[in-house]
This record gives structure tokens, C-alpha cells and sequence, in this order.
């Protein structure tokens, strides 16, 4: 580390390497430590020198973490850090950078609305957090359109269910871009909430909602014989 090097996502560095990138054009980002070990830091500034910096973002390194995305402006120099908070860890690094995929930008875009210019998947904005204390973790809170910081609305993640002729119908609400958003919804029922089986029937969009849609899906009989009673959401990313 170097004298004046600012404290990276509140790691206390003893080893750092930096780079300096220049954006070729407005463009949503991805970084990621293809060889990071554990305990390390990827952080983003802009900013020409240690006492100038700007952070942009960070992401402390874990087993399932190793990258940021940020939206980066045309012309602007970025000073990028891989910071080690102890002085054994040592050894070669690899770091990429690529256009982010659009799944990966909108992710990032309601990050950043919703937690105050955040957007690195990381403390409070991480994608498991839930600072709201409702239960719902921040993904699934943008899957289904809520606020990951009013709990008063988690009501609309758990569906409902309403006849239709002779059949009942599980409801929730979606993302009307998930695909975009690489979002997979998986409705899955139950007859007694230890044997779930998923749905292979098209969702049936009911209403527009703004930015989500209300949808329906019909309850199956399930085997052998036996009546579905319950039904359940699973939200999945898709990989880029």
C-alpha cells in the first residue's frame, strides 16, 4: 500500500495493486476478480491522485463475490484498487473488465435508486441483505418491484390465490422486463409443503401494474392423485 491510500470498503490495506482506465464511451461496466482470494477488496474511484478520490464503487471479496458494476462516463479516468488486508496474502491477479449485460445494468440501476448511489452488490445493496427486515432479500425485492426499504409492502411478493370458473388460480406480480432483467420465476405447489412439484403452465398476464405485471397460473392436480393445496415462488438470476 501506498502512503495516503484511502481505506477500501473499511479493509485496512497492507497490499494493493491499482490500474487506471479511461471509459471509451458512456457504458455500464463489469469487474471482476477472475483470481481473488477471500478477504480482498475491488474498489473503484474516480480521481488523479490518493488525495482526490472519489469512491464509485466496492466489493469486498468472498466466496460468491468478486465483482462490481457501475455505470461509467465517457472520457472519465477511473483508478481501480485490488487491495489484501493482511501482508501474506500474496500472488498473481487477474482482473477483467466488460461491458455489463443489460440484466446485470438494470440490477445496478435500482441499486442505486433505491440505496442512495450504491450499486456494487455488497453491504446494505447486496443482493441477499434485507434492510427493511421483512424477510424478502434485496433480489427478491427487485424481482417482484418492491421497496428494499419500506417492509410495509412485502405483502405483494406472496401471491394469492382466486377461483376461475372451476379452477383456482395461484397470482403474484413480476417484472414486466424480466427477461431482461434475467429473472426466472418458478411456481412451484404442494399438498402437504414437503413435496413441491413445478408448474409447467405459461403464466397469464391479468393486469399491467406499472412496472410489474399481475399474473395467474392454474393449480394442478398433482400425483399421485392428490390435490394441490399450496404454492410457492422461487426467484432464480440467470447466468449472463
Amino acid at each position: 500500500s501506498q502512503t495516503g491510500e484511502p481505506t477500501h470498503a473499511t479493509v485496512t490495506t497492507a497490499h494493493s495493486v491499482w490500474w487506471t482506465w479511461t471509459a471509451p464511451a458512456d457504458m455500464d461496466v463489469d469487474m471482476k476478480i477472475l483470481s481473488g482470494t477471500p478477504g480482498q477488496v475491488l474498489a473503484v474511484y474516480t480521481g488523479s491522485s490518493l488525495t482526490t478520490l472519489t469512491p464509485v464503487t466496492n466489493q469486498i471479496v468472498s466466496a460468491t463475490r468478486s465483482r462490481v458494476v457501475f455505470t461509467a462516463t465517457s472520457a472519465t479516468v477511473y483508478q481501480i484498487a485490488v487491495a489484501n488486508a493482511t501482508a501474506a496474502n500474496t500472488g498473481d491477479l487477474t482482473l477483467s473488465l466488460s461491458q455489463a449485460s443489460q440484466a446485470e445494468a438494470l440490477l445496478q440501476s435500482w441499486r442505486s435508486s433505491h440505496f442512495g448511489g450504491l450499486t456494487g452488490n455488497a453491504g446494505i445493496a447486496a443482493n441477499d441483505a434485507d434492510p427493511d427486515g421483512d424477510g424478502i432479500s434485496n433480489y427478491d425485492e427487485f424481482a417482484f418491484g418492491l421497496d428494499p426499504n419500506q417492509a410495509g409492502d412485502s405483502a405483494a411478493a406472496q401471491g394469492s390465490i382466486a377461483p376461475e370458473s372451476s379452477d383456482l388460480r395461484a397470482i403474484f406480480h413480476r417484472r414486466k422486463d424480466y427477461q431482461l432483467a434475467g429473472i426466472k420465476y418458478l411456481v412451484e405447489f404442494s399438498h402437504d409443503l414437503s413435496i413441491w412439484t413445478p408448474s409447467l403452465a405459461v403464466p397469464e398476464i391479468i393486469s399491467d401494474e406499472g412496472i410489474t405485471e399481475k399474473v395467474s397460473v392454474p393449480f394442478p392436480a398433482l400425483p399421485p392423485g392428490k390435490s394441490s393445496t399450496f404454492f410457492r415462488i422461487k426467484v432464480e438470476a440467470q447466468a449472463p
